[in-house]
């Protein structure tokens, strides 16, 4: 009758080193879903971040196509512009 009581409080003993090992485990593996967590959401803050920059420079670099066309177009007036001139100055001359 003894060894049955000591099988039985074995048992217990055994049952309840499994919870607690399962208890830990579960408190571990949260323990690493919020590291995870944490981490993908650094990533995902530094994406949004970098996007934002992207758009910034996207639209400076429009900026500076725009001023380019222009100076461009303002090449091209004052090259017709000097090519005008030196035809004055030929039929003067």
């Amino acid at each position: 009758m003894q060894d049955y009581n000591n099988q039985g409080n074995q048992s217990e003993q055994d049952k309840r080193r499994k919870l607690t090992d399962i208890q830990r485990n579960i408190i571990m593996a949260e323990a690493d879903l919020k590291k995870v967590t944490n981490e993908k959401m650094m990533i995902e803050s530094a994406m949004s971040r970098t996007k934002r920059e992207i758009d910034h420079l996207k639209l400076g670099m429009q900026a500076e196509e725009q001023k380019l066309k222009k100076i461009e177009q303002d090449m091209m007036m004052k090259q017709v512009e000097i090519s005008k001139l030196k035809k004055q100055l030929n039929s003067v001359q």
